[in-house]
């Protein structure tokens, strides 16, 4: 089972506005003890001295998420939108247009 761990390092990493200082790893394990141990020695190997972290939030089961279908919609609302305010538009152009030649 896969587990994902977010690492979040003492103070602010190299350069706050970009967010050196948090970390996702994956942990390859067949439970939670055995997660949280795999998880204590990469500690122990990588994260200490100037690299200590200040938090971890341990996770399992990540649920798929369709951000291309968000971006579909996204941009089919905007051309309906679109399209509605050209509509708009050439309903106004039209109206004026017969008031002008009178029919």
């Amino acid at each position: 089972m896969k587990y994902y761990a977010h690492l979040i390092q003492k103070g602010e990493g190299c350069d706050y506005t970009i967010g050196c200082a948090n970390t996702l790893i994956t942990i390859e394990a067949g439970d939670d003890e055995e997660a949280k141990e795999k998880l204590a020695e990469e500690i122990r190997e990588e994260y200490t001295g100037e690299l200590e972290l200040s938090e971890i939030k341990l996770f399992k089961n990540l649920i798929d998420f369709d951000l291309d279908d968000v971006y579909d919609k996204l941009n089919s609302e905007k051309k309906a939108e679109k399209n509605r305010l050209q509509h708009l538009r050439d309903k106004e152009d039209f109206e004026r247009l017969r008031r002008k030649l009178g029919r």
